[in-house]
């Protein structure tokens, strides 16, 4: 029966693309494209987000654990698969909803679009020193 459902699927998409030779383009919002470019017009993701550059900001971590993989209690290290979300306030990037067809969020991709923070955790693993201590 699977074998039967694969065969069809794959007709019917011959036939789309055999007799079907409109192809329907989806075009985003130019008001959402107007406002990314407006959002990163001067924006350098390489300037901290502070309006007194002496202050500190403050950024949130939360740590989302999706599963355990190994558990090394005579070395007390631990090994997880995990989500980190970071959040932070960057005064830059507000704008009005009205004048963007009512857009109340965006999402940006990448390191180089948006000033993001450092984070380095103190007691992680480094391979070189796991091979240190199992040869001690």
């Amino acid at each position: 029966m699977v074998s039967s459902i694969n065969i069809l699927i794959s007709v019917s998409v011959l036939y789309f693309l055999s007799f079907n030779n409109q192809v329907s383009v989806v075009e985003g919002s130019k008001r959402e494209a107007q406002l990314y470019r407006d959002l990163l017009a001067n924006y350098s993701y390489l300037v901290r987000p502070v309006r007194n550059p002496k202050k500190a900001l403050t950024v949130t971590m939360k740590v989302f654990i999706q599963q355990v993989l190994t558990v090394d209690a005579k070395h007390q290290m631990i090994e997880v698969n995990a989500w980190l979300k970071y959040v932070w306030t960057d005064f830059r990037l507000r704008w009005n909803p009205l004048d963007y067809e009512n857009i109340t969020s965006v999402r940006f991709y990448g390191e180089d679009q948006i000033w993001q923070p450092d984070i380095l955790l103190y007691n992680r693993y480094i391979e070189e020193l796991r091979i240190q201590i199992l040869d001690f």
